[in-house]
């Protein structure tokens, strides 16, 4: 039986241990680095209309690390608006990291999506994604890969960390675990 791969546009999390990311939102660092660390994605098991039940699991979101550091797309990442890339990019993603059931990209923002942030509420992403990327020109398999984001107000997955856009001047971010509240 011949079926055919599923490219998938989602976002979300879920997580044992406290998470808190240190930062303000819709504010950006005095150096004038237009980069921030946001949540692309997260583990777990869901239910979509549009793609029935599907799982992301945590070697996936390492294999998406693997083939963005090994430029198996053949080109730039990049968020959009509302899965829009015809409106042009939001961000183009610099660096992707696992953190916990997380998975981050360090991106660096255009203008369209600093405003898609701050003046239209675009406050979660929607990760796209192929659970096994195949190359056009090689014809060989890759595994779960990142093809891009969007921007979004409603993610079929829920629970994910909100967009902020401030960090370091660097492009790192504090990560604070088991911190009293107060």
């Amino acid at each position: 039986m011949f079926s055919f791969p599923r490219i998938i546009k989602l976002s979300e999390s879920t997580r044992t241990e406290p998470l808190r990311v240190c930062s303000a939102p819709a504010t950006l660092p005095q150096s004038g680095k237009k980069t921030s660390w946001v949540t692309i994605t997260r583990v777990g098991s869901f239910t979509d209309p549009r793609y029935g039940r599907f799982e992301i699991t945590a070697p996936m979101l390492l294999s998406m690390v693997k083939n963005f550091e090994d430029g198996v797309v053949g080109q730039d990442v990049f968020l959009d608006v509302n899965h829009n890339p015809g409106d042009g990019s939001a961000a183009k993603i610099l660096k992707l990291s696992v953190e916990g059931n997380r998975l981050l990209g360090l991106v660096e923002w255009t203008d369209f999506g600093l405003k898609a942030v701050k003046e239209r509420g675009f406050t979660y992403l929607s990760a796209e994604y192929h659970d096994n990327w195949q190359d056009n020109e090689a014809g060989l398999f890759h595994g779960a890969t990142l093809l891009g984001a969007g921007l979004t107000v409603r993610p079929v997955i829920k629970r994910l960390d909100p967009v902020t856009l401030s960090c370091e001047a660097d492009g790192s971010t504090l990560f604070c675990r088991n911190w009293p509240t107060i």
